[in-house]
């Protein structure tokens, strides 16, 4: 029973660090473009 719920936590735990990590790069692009300006 533990093989499927630790591979769903992984990729869980793999989603969230890619959709956070997106979620920073374009905090930070916005905030050098509006510096820019």
């Amino acid at each position: 029973m533990q093989r499927g719920g630790e591979s769903m936590e992984v990729k869980d735990a793999i989603a969230m660090m890619l959709t956070f990590g997106s979620f920073l790069v374009a905090l930070l692009t916005y905030i050098n473009h509006s510096k820019r300006k």
